[in-house]
């Protein structure tokens, strides 16, 4: 099975060194420490598909980055019991806003951490192992230049994905890069 995720970030200063923050949700059912995540959505790309599950189980908005930052396995329990192997993806996702109201506030708690706190927080190896290189190889999802994207359409121009990602986090981009909206869902 393939899902989707996003490692929404944060810097606590406009400083480039600043340190980075990490957002976790709980899971509903064991309340674990966790990223938001999902499955792929048809008609949407995997990294909008990350970013809608970010709005919708973590309650913020952001930029996040086409290129994955890497992968984890874990094994997942179906409504039926059984646990099957899932493949996730994880995107870097830029936050710029979060929401007073969301989809699943009433299911789960949201908290920053520091990128070592949200490393010891999470279950997973491979996902504690991913966090702990998104801070120390300066996001090795930027190895290429590629664009972020605001997962709505905005008509707007959207930051670089580059080498100096890091340096691009929210409190160093001007509010007009990114769409504070978001189109009504259908």
């Amino acid at each position: 099975m393939r899902q989707i995720a996003v490692l929404p970030y944060r810097s606590e200063s406009p400083a480039i060194d600043a340190p980075v923050q990490i957002l976790l949700i709980t899971s509903r059912e064991t309340r674990r420490w966790v990223i938001p995540k999902g499955g792929l959505m048809k008609g949407k790309s995997p990294h909008a598909a990350a970013a809608q599950e970010a709005e919708e189980e973590a309650g913020v908005l952001g930029a996040v980055c086409p290129i994955p930052l890497g992968s984890f396995r874990y094994r997942k329990r179906r409504a039926s019991g059984a646990r099957v192997w899932a493949d996730v993806d994880v995107f870097p996702f830029a936050v710029t806003e979060m929401l007073e109201t969301w989809d699943e506030q009433h299911q789960r708690d949201r908290r920053w951490f520091s990128l070592t706190e949200a490393a010891e927080a999470v279950d997973e190896e491979d996902l504690r192992a991913l966090i702990r290189s998104f801070g120390a190889s300066e996001f090795r999802a930027a190895a290429s230049p590629a664009r972020v994207f605001s997962p709505w359409p905005t008509g707007q121009e959207s930051m670089q994905c580059s080498p100096g990602f890091r340096s691009f986090s929210p409190s160093r981009v001007s509010s007009s890069t990114f769409s504070r909206s978001r189109p009504p869902r259908s």
